[in-house]
């Protein structure tokens, strides 16, 4: 075993010298970074290798599906395994999704950073992206209804939607920033207001023929 490595599992060895965020994100670059499950959040490394759950995979599509009908030209969504990084919030995790409007674009808000051995080649998001998204899972309860929560305020975040499929009722909500907190709406079903897209949201699911759970994701003016 390499002594200057944690042996957690057979693919994964975490460099004993990460202690900022400057160092996680070095490693982040690396060839032996995995490609999700890793997060960094002020000095502490929190590690998820659970098997993805798989209705939590069809709601994040759903998402994507419903809000790329809606990006404008030049603004971008991204999914699961992307990178984001934010040096106020010390935060680098990768969010189940997010969007970025060409306006925050513009505003140089975020960065698209290259990878330093092929130039050609974008490994991370830096900064403040418009909306993110969470699917809370068996593994990550308090990572994303706490942890995540906090940072993604401190790191700027104008919303943060938050959907929870694990009971008898679906639980999705989109908090909007506030001053000093985010504002959550009352109800945690229904239609949710989206100011970043000038929308209302609405997570819904119906037993399908094979017994599954399919899920469905409307959007309304």
């Amino acid at each position: 075993m390499n002594q200057n490595s944690i042996y957690i599992q057979e693919e994964l060895r975490i460099p004993m010298d990460i202690d900022c965020l400057e160092k996680f994100r070095k490693w982040a670059m690396s060839e032996e970074f995995p490609k999700k499950g890793i997060s960094y959040f002020g000095g502490d490394i929190d590690v998820d290798m659970s098997p993805a759950e798989l209705n939590n995979n069809k709601v994040t599509i759903e998402f994507a599906t419903a809000l790329k009908l809606l990006l404008e030209e030049d603004s971008e969504l991204f999914v699961e395994t992307v990178l984001l990084t934010n040096i106020a919030a010390e935060l680098s995790t990768c969010p189940d999704l997010f969007f970025i409007s060409h306006e925050t674009i513009e505003s140089d808000l975020v960065q698209f950073v290259q990878s330093v051995s092929n130039p050609d080649q974008l490994v991370e998001v830096m900064g403040s992206p418009d909306m993110t998204l969470e699917v809370v899972s068996r593994s990550s309860v308090k990572k994303d209804t706490v942890t995540l929560r906090s940072r993604y305020f401190q790191a700027g975040v104008k919303e943060y939607w938050i959907a929870d499929i694990r009971g008898p009722e679906i639980e999705f909500r989109i908090l909007r920033r506030g001053e000093s907190d985010w504002l959550v709406p009352e109800s945690a079903g229904g239609w949710q207001h989206s100011d970043v897209f000038r929308r209302e949201f609405q997570l819904s699911r119906t037993k399908g023929r094979s017994g599954q759970w399919r899920y469905r994701v409307e959007s309304r003016s």
